[in-house]
């Protein structure tokens, strides 16, 4: 199920950036003809994001888009980085200057997502 969804224009081409939560990934589509570009995370294998070639995610809840910086940040409900045992949550960075190819940049933000 979609958590959130946004539009973006990334290499000149219109997407759509759909979190889906229990399923523990990011599709992006192309807005103008509905084909999958990418798939962010393994579906269903909870994880977290590295600089390795299949970045995991752990139930993304919102996404937004740098459109001038092509960059993408993933807000994952639970998911601890580093030596974290509180299973806080976080916001992680992908470059999508390519959109079929997101690489993992870093976490910019650990803490426990209320209501989302």
């Amino acid at each position: 199920s979609a958590e959130c969804a946004q539009m973006a224009t990334v290499a000149a081409t219109e997407l759509m950036f759909i979190a889906c939560g229990p399923e523990h990934a990011v599709q992006i589509m192309n807005a103008s003809t509905g084909a999958l570009v990418a798939t962010l995370g393994v579906p269903g294998s909870p994880g977290l994001p590295t600089d390795g070639p299949t970045p995991r995610l752990t139930d993304p809840v919102s996404v937004t888009v740098d459109e001038a910086n092509s960059r993408l940040w993933v807000a994952c409900r639970t998911g601890n980085v580093g030596a974290d045992v509180t299973d806080a949550g976080y916001v992680a960075e992908f470059d999508i200057t390519t959109p079929a190819t997101p690489v993992f940049v870093a976490f910019v933000l650990q803490i426990k997502l209320i209501n989302c």
